[in-house]
Order: structure tokens, then C-alpha cells, then sequence
């Protein structure tokens, strides 16, 4: 093409300085200018020839490409290319000549300037294959033979070539007899060391060798070169054998060039899904990339971020947030001068979005929150936990408490995917961290729990910490006793938990909330509290085959069932305020009996005098009304109330008695049992019953105390026996008179 002549026309000059601004809306204005300008002009002389404007500007577009303006290259590139499109009168062949004169490396050029070429040529080979006009073969051969000279001239745009090339073989329009041929010709010309296999084999070469694989798998001659050439076991390009290989390419892509090497995605692609995903990750990602620099530690949290996270499976996160992830990510999350920092950062972030399947964000928080001992966001500075959580719903939050449930009975879901020596592949340290999530899950009241997802919590618990695991009709875990008393303290603290929870009311038109509230508190009323749970629990272990009980532990154990079940058979609205009280105590003390059976049996004998004391008074209340005079009805009403006031005395004052020896312990389950219980029984105090609750809440002197601390809890009961005694003399003396 001869040199063209200068434009005189203005506006396609001025459109040439707006294809190198910084600004992006200004380049595209002006290429879409420029074009404008010059399609106007080649109406205006027909098809028969280019327009000098045309010529003109195509040599000044070649020669832009070089430009080390900033943006000017993207500029000159987008213009370059649309021209080559609008334009058919200007062949290939017409570009490769002026890629040739003006984009030609010469003898004292350096540096910068020399690099400036070589990038120049490579987007006039990219505008030329991105036009469309690359279409008869030796045009195809010609463009994929200098893309490899660039490749091999410069290592710094190896990579950029590999995928150039790569698209040309994918997308290109290929005009020829013999498409399998040519493709086989490309690829020889623009990479000749795909043919030679693994020997030598650099990231690109690998890339593309993958990418092609895909385009070409249904050639004859490309399954021919796979199978000799790359593959040891039927058609598999990466197999177990060639992991080595592959870790030391990988490693070889990291380099000195900013983000991830085009190879990554393809080799994931690769092993992905499949069974060798797990020593892959194992092998390149951990061994090979984390235990080196912090360059290397960067691609590995890049690779999980960018091309795992997006489309992560249940599967996957067991495998990926291995204990080198995590550790990396503890000791570098809370710390802004790490280097390690703000990747970390992007991937806590990606690792918290709700945009995940439920299962998904499941396992993640499993995972993370075990290998960092529960600690995860106070250890990074974060609220990564915190926020997979409240993206749970109801379904969620069950699902997560059926993941634990199953990690508890089988702990080498986790453990598995540790070192035998190392602390955490312990079964009861896997179980011991499932217990501690429970009584967090439990605690947490913003979670929106299903009552049978708790209830089941507490079942679990129940079982592994006082039945044995020889019983297959139980499914319990063999447990060590740490794990056994761990779920014991555990269980204690989950019902105290359910006992606080309170069954939501709807505020009425005539009441707000705060009246409700108040309404609920009111004395003689037991909150609607969650103490069903522990009234359930005990039941289901009466149905349970075998008790570890015997003897007058036994026999107190079937008592509490039979007096429960009774109740449960009537339903709540069957039973009377004191009624519901004895069966939230009842169902306590059972609990208590499989704890401590010996102290618990005699607490269940009081307990049972007490019940049956209480029993006969409704009895006595309950009898049906006579024909009376008014004068006689009330007279006999004044005696009933006498009677009622002498008889509810002594059992009054026995369960109080009890109720404060109860309140007494260490433990914030009876706490919230004798307050409900004490809700149930507060319209039947007598005056004998407050005294008791006095003589706790006085001072006493210092022999008092000592006395009483020395008491035993068999001396207590010898009192309490005493006392009940003393009102049954008492109301059989009032009944004589």
C-alpha cells in the first residue's frame, strides 16, 4: 500500500486525538466519529477503490497502536477494528503489510519503545481476527504464525498469544476444503510445542492444550495426538500420575504478572467434579502454594475466591477450607499490614453472601467455625459467622441443626480431613464442639427455630449423656465420659434456654403489648413459657427401651411417668394452675433422677405426698351442692374455707420448702422450673408458707448460718418431714374439736 496523503479535513484529524483520551465516553465518540466521517467518504467514490481518507487513517491506526499514551491503545484498537469491518475494499493482506512497515522491530530499539511495538502488532493481529475478515487459509496461517513469533520473542506476552490463538482456532470462519487440516496446521504453526507433550511444558503450553481439547475432542487426528502425546489412562489429559507436573507448572504461572494465570480456570474445569479434585487441591493448592511465599499464598486465596466461590457445592467446602486455608486466614484477617489482607478480606466477603444454596452456606459455617474453634469473627475482626447465620431462614436453621446432629453421631465427617496427630481429628473434640453449638444455637434468639429441631437437640443430648450406646434401637454415638458429662451440662443449659422462651401473643385491639405483658405476669398466672419442652423430653425417655435406673430409682422413675402421662392425656386445658405446676416439677425432678438418682428419689417421695395431698383437697372442693337453707349454706361455706385453709397448710408449706431448697442450687434451669412453679401455686399461699420465704431473706446471726451450712440435705428432709407431721397433728386436732 503506497504512503498516504495528509487529510485536510478537520474533523477526522480532531477524531484521532479523542481516540487517546482517558475518558471512555470521549474515545468511543470519537471512533464512532471518525468511522462516520469515513464511510461518508467512501460513498462518495463508489466500491470501485479505497478513499485516500480510509488509506490515510488506516496507516495512522497501525501506527497508534504502539502509542504508550495512556488508553490510547485501547482507542486506536476499537477504531482499528470497526474500520476493518465497515470497510471490505481494504483486504487482510493490505493490513499485514502496513503491520509490517510501521510496527517493525528495528536494530537500537529498547525498552519501553520495543515493547510498544510488539503490543502494537499484537492488537492489529487481534483487530484483524476480531473484524471478521480472517477468513482464507494462508490469511489464518499467517495471522496464527506471528501471534507464536510474539510468544516466542517475548515471554511476558506468552500468555496473551496462547489465548489469542485459542479463540482464532474456536471462533474464525475458516474458508477451506479441509477445515480438520487447517485447524491441524494453525495449531502446529501458531504452537508447535503442543505436539511435544508434557516434556517442558510451560503454563501456556498447558492452557492451551486444554482449551483446544475442548474444540477439537471430536477430531481424529487431535484424540491421536492427546493419547500419544498427553495422556497415560484412556483420553484423561490430567490424571493422579501427572500431578506433580501440573503443580510445577501452576507454580511457574504465578510470576511476576498481577492476578491469575489464563491456565487456572481451564485446569479447575478439569478436575473439577470429579474424584481427583481432592488431591489436586491437597497437592498443588496447599502443599505447593500456601507453604510458600506470600506471591504464591495470593494465588492460592485468589483461586479459591474467584473461580471456586461463585458456584461452590456442599462437597467442596469440605475440601477447599482445609486447615491451611483457614489458618492463613486467622492470622492474616485482623491485620492490615499483612500482604495477605485484602484478599482475604474480597474473600470473607464473597464467603458471606446469601447468594449460595442453603447446604452450601451450611457446610461453610461448619467448616470454618471448627477449624478456628468456634472463635471465627472474633479471631478476623469480621462478621462473617454471624452473617451465614442470620441469612437462614426456619428451614435453614433446622438444616444446619440436622448437619450437626449428624457430625455429632458420625465426628469423621470432620476429623477426616485432618492429620492423625493433630489435636482436632479427635472424635470427642468434634463432639464437643457440635454440644457447644447446640447451647449457642439455642441462645440465639434472633434464629427462627422449629419446636421439633429443638426438641430433637435436647433428645440427642439426652441420650448420649445418660443411655448407653450397646442399645441399636437408640442410634447413640460411642461417646468418651468427658463427652458424656459435657452433654449432660449441655442438656441442662439448652432447657434452661427453652424454659425462658416465651410463646409469642398477639397484642388485641383493647390490649397493646405492654398490657399483654403485664396481664402474663399477673400472680396466679404461669407464663406460656417453653417448659413444654421439658415436659416432652421426659416422656419421650420413658419410652425409651432400656434406663439406666434400678431399685427405688426405678420405681420413682415409672411414678413421674405414670403421673405424667396421665397429664398429657388430659391436655393443658384439662388441667388446673396447680396441676400444671406439679407437671412442670414432676418433669424436672425426672430429669434430676437420671442425674443424681439417689438425692432425686427422695425429692420425688416429697414431692409425691405433696401431689396426693393435693389431689385429695381438689377432691374435697369439687363435691357436688345441696339443697340448703341460706343460713345453713353459710355456715357450712365459713367451715369448707376453715377446712381448705387447715388442709392446703401442710402441703403448701412442704412444696415451698422444697421449692426454695430447689432455688437454692447452682443452676439456672431449677431457676426458671420454681418460678413458673411458684406462678402455679401463689394464689394458695399460706401465712406458714410466707414465713418460710422470710426466714430465707433475714439476716441471720452467724451461728444460723454455720448451722445451717453444716445441714445436709437429709437433715433438711428429716425437718421438712417434721414440719408435715406437726400440720397433720394439727388440722386431726381441729377436726376432733
Amino acid at each position: 500500500m503506497a504512503a498516504a496523503e495528509p487529510l485536510e479535513d478537520g474533523n477526522v484529524l480532531q477524531s484521532f486525538w479523542g481516540l487517546a483520551s482517558t475518558d471512555d465516553k470521549e474515545r468511543i465518540d470519537s471512533a464512532r466519529d471518525l468511522l462516520t466521517a469515513l464511510s461518508n467518504k467512501q460513498e462518495e467514490i463508489g466500491e470501485e477503490a479505497v478513499a485516500p481518507d480510509i488509506r490515510y487513517s488506516l496507516q495512522r491506526l497501525v501506527r497508534g497502536l504502539a502509542s504508550g499514551r495512556k488508553r490510547a491503545r485501547q482507542g486506536f484498537f476499537v477504531a482499528l477494528t470497526e474500520l476493518l469491518a465497515m470497510c471490505e475494499e481494504v483486504t487482510v493482506e493490505e493490513v499485514l503489510k502496513l503491520v509490517d512497515t510501521h510496527l517493525q522491530p528495528h536494530k537500537g530499539i529498547r525498552g519501553t519503545e520495543e515493547k510498544g511495538v510488539y503490543f502494537g502488532r499484537f492488537f492489529a493481529l487481534s483487530a484483524i481476527f476480531l473484524s471478521g475478515r480472517l477468513t482464507l487459509e494462508e490469511e489464518v496461517l499467517e495471522v496464527t504464525r506471528q501471534f507464536g513469533a510474539i510468544a516466542a520473542k517475548k515471554s511476558f506476552m506468552s500468555e496473551m498469544c496462547a489465548v489469542a490463538i485459542g479463540n482464532l482456532v474456536e471462533n474464525a470462519r475458516f474458508h477451506s476444503n479441509g477445515g480438520g487440516d487447517l485447524r491441524l496446521e494453525v495449531v502446529r504453526e501458531g504452537w508447535g510445542g503442543v505436539g511435544e507433550g508434557w516434556l517442558g511444558c510451560t503454563p501456556e503450553r498447558l492452557y492451551l492444550v486444554l482449551r483446544l481439547d475442548k474444540i477439537l475432542r471430536g477430531e481424529s487426528w487431535w484424540a491421536e495426538l492427546i493419547r500419544s502425546k498427553w495422556s497415560d489412562a484412556d483420553y484423561d489429559i490430567i490424571t493422579s500420575s501427572q500431578l506433580d507436573s501440573v503443580a510445577s507448572i501452576l507454580e511457574a504461572s504465578c510470576g511476576s504478572r498481577s492476578g491469575l494465570h489464563s491456565v487456572w480456570p481451564r485446569v479447575i474445569d478439569v478436575v473439577r467434579d470429579t474424584p481427583l479434585f481432592h488431591q489436586f487441591w491437597q497437592k498443588i493448592v496447599e502443599e505447593t502454594l500456601l507453604s510458600s511465599t506470600h506471591k504464591k499464598q495470593l494465588v492460592a486465596l485468589n483461586v479459591l475466591e474467584s473461580l471456586i466461590m461463585p458456584t461452590i457445592t456442599e462437597y467442596e467446602v469440605a475440601v477447599v477450607f482445609s486447615a491451611g486455608i483457614v489458618r492463613r486466614i486467622l492470622n492474616n484477617a485482623a491485620s492490615p499490614s499483612s500482604p495477605l489482607h485484602a484478599s482475604i478480606q474480597k474473600l470473607l466477603t464473597t464467603v458471606s453472601s446469601a447468594d449460595k444454596p442453603v447446604d452450601t452456606r451450611v457446610a461453610l459455617f461448619v467448616h470454618i467455625q471448627y477449624r478456628s474453634g468456634g472463635r471465627f469473627d472474633a479471631l478476623t475482626k469480621t462478621e462473617t459467622t454471624r452473617r451465614l447465620l442470620s441469612s437462614l431462614d426456619r428451614g435453614g436453621v433446622d438444616r444446619l441443626i440436622s448437619k450437626l446432629e449428624e457430625i455429632f453421631r458420625s465426628p469423621e465427617i470432620l476429623s477426616v480431613h485432618y492429620d492423625s496427630d493433630d489435636p482436632l481429628s479427635e472424635p470427642h473434640m468434634v463432639q464437643t464442639w457440635v454440644g457447644d453449638q447446640f447451647l449457642a444455637i439455642v441462645k440465639n434468639k434472633s434464629l427462627p427455630k422449629s419446636s421439633n429441631s429443638l426438641l430433637d437437640v435436647a433428645k440427642l443430648l439426652l441420650c448420649h449423656a445418660h443411655y448407653s450406646s450397646s442399645s441399636d434401637q437408640l442410634q447413640i454415638a460411642a461417646v468418651e465420659p468427658q463427652v458424656q458429662r459435657l452433654c449432660s451440662t449441655r442438656l441442662m443449659g439448652v432447657l434452661a434456654e427453652l424454659c425462658t422462651l416465651t410463646t409469642p401473643t398477639k397484642p388485641t385491639k383493647k390490649a397493646g403489648e405492654g398490657e399483654e405483658r403485664k396481664r402474663q405476669r399477673q400472680p396466679g398466672r404461669m407464663e406460656e413459657t417453653g417448659w413444654h419442652y421439658l415436659v416432652s423430653l421426659v416422656l419421650y425417655a420413658q419410652q425409651l427401651p432400656s434406663h439406666p435406673l434400678q431399685n427405688k430409682a426405678l420405681a420413682a422413675w415409672e411414678y413421674v411417668g405414670s403421673v405424667l402421662s396421665e397429664m398429657e392425656e388430659r391436655g393443658d386445658g384439662g388441667l388446673q394452675l396447680e396441676e400444671s405446676a406439679f407437671q412442670l416439677l414432676f418433669a424436672a425432678v425426672g430429669l434430676e433422677l437420671l442425674r443424681d438418682p439417689q438425692s432425686a428419689t427422695e425429692t420425688v417421695e416429697d414431692l409425691r405426698q405433696c401431689y396426693e395431698d393435693m389431689k385429695q383437697e381438689m377432691v374435697k372442693q369439687a363435691k357436688p351442692q345441696t339443697n340448703e337453707t341460706p343460713r345453713k349454706k353459710k355456715a357450712e361455706e365459713k367451715k369448707e374455707e376453715d377446712d381448705e385453709s387447715e388442709s392446703s397448710a401442710g402441703w403448701v408449706e412442704v412444696l415451698v420448702d422444697l421449692l426454695l431448697g430447689l432455688e437454692s442450687r447452682q443452676s439456672q434451669l431449677w431457676r426458671s422450673v420454681v418460678e413458673q412453679v411458684f406462678r402455679g401455686i401463689v394464689h394458695r399461699i399460706t401465712p406458714g408458707a410466707v414465713q418460710l420465704i422470710a426466714n430465707v431473706l433475714r439476716p441471720q446471726k452467724k451461728e444460723e448460718l454455720m448451722e445451717k451450712e453444716g445441714e445436709s440435705e437429709e437433715e433438711r428432709r428429716r425437718r421438712r418431714r417434721r414440719r408435715v407431721g406437726q400440720k397433720k397433728k394439727l388440722i386431726l386436732n381441729s377436726e376432733k374439736t
